[in-house]
């Protein structure tokens, strides 16, 4: 999502440079007497802002139009998001380390796969919580799923995260049950 807000983000202030640079086009040519526009039409603007008033519908329906875009904008900004990476203990003062968050996911994905039983594994993870959802192919699976989480705990230790999020396991049986 942080690739789609740039991209917005950059296509908005460049359309907005652009439109700014021919307002300014436009006054510098209307103070050196050219009297028609010449690419924005501000004339039938200037026309159309003059025969309408607030409380016409047109105008009310760009007005919503214009605010819930605006909002809808604010809003996007506003959501929580993944974090990027997370925070390990740092060996120094003057030396910060990250861990990817998805180097996470892969490597506690990776050490999930490695439990016997295990068919498929892959995981989510965010700052506080990473979930690990596995597909085995045995019957009994309490066994199975303590293991994974061990697994995943001792991953957790040897990454030397600051917070390191705590594990669940969502496990897929054999039989299609998921606990």
């Amino acid at each position: 999502m942080r690739i789609v807000n740039r991209v917005i983000a950059a296509i908005l202030a460049l359309a907005l440079i652009f439109l700014g640079f021919l307002v300014a086009a436009e006054i510098v040519l209307a103070a050196l007497g050219r009297t028609d526009p010449w690419v924005l039409p501000f004339d039938r603007l200037y026309r159309w802002g003059r025969g309408h008033v607030w409380s016409d519908p047109s105008t009310r329906r760009w007005l919503v139009l214009v605010c819930v875009v605006g909002l809808g904008l604010v809003v996007l900004q506003l959501i929580r998001r993944r974090p990027e990476a997370l925070a390990m203990v740092g060996r120094s003062d003057r030396v910060t380390a990250e861990l990817s968050r998805s180097s996470l996911e892969k490597a506690l994905a990776r050490a999930a796969g490695e439990v016997d039983g295990v068919t498929r594994a892959r995981t989510r993870a965010d700052g506080e919580a990473a979930r690990i959802f596995v597909h085995t192919n045995r019957r009994e699976s309490g066994v199975i799923e303590e293991q994974i989480a061990s697994s995943a705990q001792e991953m957790l230790r040897s990454l030397d995260l600051q917070d390191p999020p705590r594990v669940s396991v969502l496990l897929r049986t054999r039989e299609g049950a998921v606990r």
